[in-house]
């Protein structure tokens, strides 16, 4: 191997001197920059950067690496010219002694258990940029084996949540992608929320919390992620297919472009409350007490948006501080009951508002909420300083048992949020008394001799039903009793991480009112 000399052509002034003193006086042999402050060092002796990089290769352990020694080399001269263009010991240091040295090979299962880390670190921020940001090194031995979507898929982490851009595939592909997204928004906002507007402004499609969406994936299972893709980026692509967008929305949704104007952009009808009333007491009559704000909404999404229109015509209005549904409701009930109006609204009215706001738990955004809950208490137990781990110490959001299902007469499969070997937790942010919530119980009871109703503001209540426990409680009361359920005390922390998710989620809800 024939020597490639390369003259170091200055000297260094003593600051510089400082700068490879201070590395050198406890060197670090696994930082990057402590090589290179080796290499400045031998270079200002004037030795030869052959053997430069020789006496590099002996000092640091390069042993994994193909040819060391040549790779060493090209570092040197490429530092010599650094110093000889003017370049600081200090400003080379910074350029190019970032980071630790990669002294081990990066094996398969190597890669697999840096990208799971990271996953389990970042979670839904979890990207491309992100990994890429955390270590270089690893994103560029996976682009040199093959793909990052392709190896995200074998640690079963699931790339159409975590690639940063959406995957659309051909043409057909792509529809069957937008079909998807406009039934998720439909799905938990209604048909109406597909309006150009909403689209652009404020909509958007969440991927990752319908049923079984992440089955293949288990990393993903394990913490919940989700990926929101904008109803703009949604609108945008829809144009490029079919060129206008109300077009379509009829293709992709099958429907007329006459159901797109009456359900979708809807003309404001100028008629008076009194007509909206009429509606939701028909409404009333059939559905009956278990009757739900969002429910109305879904089936009368017209009579519900022209009561918002039309509040000011509304009696209580302002004794229901703004709640139009309140409002309206307590109208009905005040010429059903016949009751002075005065009377009515000191004794009946504070209780109708609070009713209402009982209903209105079940908006889609509540729902959403309740699954974000449900996900928070999931990251709670799996925390470093907790140590649960699923599918060892508990098993999450699984099938309990079909067969005993079918058996027992129910008529769903039961799944529960987290089931352990003595007791089912169920997450809620507040538990109703409504029916599907009783079954549901009672089902749950089927398969464990203990429940437990983990709620935002439900405090501690014990009961018996069929000579099973079913117990309710608060988070906060959960953590302080977390030795007792699970065997290790959670740290305070917690409590005020819930309960700044209890405040965020509650606005975020009245947003959607």
């Amino acid at each position: 191997m024939k020597s490639n000399r390369l003259n170091f052509q200055r000297s260094l002034d003593i600051e510089e001197r400082s700068a490879l003193e201070e590395v050198l006086v406890n060197p670090d042999y696994s930082k990057r920059k402590t090589l290179i402050a080796f290499i400045i060092q031998n270079i200002v002796t004037g030795i030869d950067n052959l053997e430069i990089a020789k006496r590099a290769v002996k000092q640091f352990n390069f042993s994994e690496s193909k040819d060391p020694i040549s790779t060493t080399r090209s570092k040197v001269i490429h530092i010599i010219h650094d110093l000889n263009s003017s370049l600081s010991v200090s400003e080379i240091l910074d350029k190019r002694g970032k980071g630790n040295l990669e002294l081990k090979k990066w094996s398969d299962e190597r890669i697999s258990t840096s990208l799971t880390k990271l996953h389990h670190e970042a979670q839904e921020n979890f990207t491309y940029t992100a990994v890429k940001l955390s270590d270089k090194s690893l994103i560029s031995v996976i682009e040199k084996r093959g793909s990052f979507q392709d190896r995200l898929i074998n640690i079963g982490i699931n790339p159409r949540v975590h690639l940063e851009d959406i995957v659309w595939g051909d043409i057909e592909e792509s529809k069957v992608l937008l079909k998807e997204f406009l039934e998720d928004i439909i799905r938990r906002c209604g048909i109406e929320q597909l309006n150009s507007h909403s689209m652009e402004t404020s909509q958007s499609a969440i991927l990752g919390i319908s049923d079984n969406y992440h089955a293949d994936f288990d990393e993903c299972k394990k913490y919940g992620c989700i990926r929101r893709v904008s109803g703009g980026a949604i609108k945008i692509k829809i144009e490029k297919i079919f060129v206008d967008y109300k077009t379509g929305i009829c293709k992709l949704l099958n429907i007329s472009k006459y159901t797109y104007e009456q359900k979708i952009e809807r003309k404001r009808n100028f008629i008076g409350v009194d007509e909206y009333l009429d509606v939701l007491r028909g409404y009333l009559k059939s559905a009956g007490e278990d009757w739900t704000v969002s429910e109305f909404h879904n089936n009368h999404p017209v009579t519900h948006h022209g009561l918002h229109n039309n509040k000011h015509e509304l009696k209580f209005i302002n004794q229901c501080n703004g709640d139009v549904m309140a409002a309206a409701f307590g109208q009905i009930l005040l010429e059903l009951s016949g009751e002075d109006q005065k009377d009515f609204i000191i004794r009946r009215l504070p209780k109708i508002v609070r009713s209402i706001e009982f209903k209105r738990m079940t908006n889609p955004q509540a729902r959403l909420e309740g699954y974000e809950f449900q996900k928070l208490f999931l990251k709670m137990l799996v925390s470093d300083d907790v140590g649960l781990r699923v599918g060892v110490d508990f098993e999450y959001e699984k099938q309990i048992d079909p067969d005993a299902c079918r058996h027992l007469g129910h008529k769903k499969t039961c799944k529960s949020d987290f089931k352990f070997e003595n007791f089912i937790i169920d997450t809620k942010r507040s538990v109703t008394s409504s029916e599907r919530i009783y079954d549901q119980t009672q089902r749950y009871l089927d398969h464990t001799d203990h429940l437990i109703h983990v709620t935002l503001n439900q405090k501690y209540k014990e009961e018996k039903r069929n000579n099973k426990k079913l117990t309710t409680l608060t988070v906060f009361e959960f953590i302080e009793r977390s030795h007792e359920y699970i065997g290790t005390s959670i740290s305070e922390d917690w409590l005020s991480i819930f309960e700044d998710y209890a405040k965020d989620s509650s606005k975020r809800i009245k947003k959607t009112q």
